[in-house]
């Protein structure tokens, strides 16, 4: 059985600086960031939904890469 993969739709990660993760992802899959967004304030979503302290944050970028790009060796 051959399996392939078509394509995804978006993945999540957690890095420790997103500025750099961000330069990394451009430099070497051709990436463009689209926008930002965070939260903060919010208990109740850190605590059910993302199973973090309740006075965490965070802050996400989303990006798009542009099919068949890797600068990568």
């Amino acid at each position: 059985m051959t399996v392939s993969i078509r394509g995804f739709d978006h993945v999540g990660l957690t890095v420790p600086d997103l500025d750099e993760a961000i330069g990394l992802f451009a430099s070497v899959f051709g990436a463009t960031e689209l926008y930002r967004f965070g939260r903060d304030n919010d208990p109740e979503l850190m605590r059910t939904v993302i199973g973090v302290r309740p006075e965490a944050s965070f802050l996400a970028a989303m990006l798009e890469l542009t099919p068949g790009v890797c600068r990568g060796g």
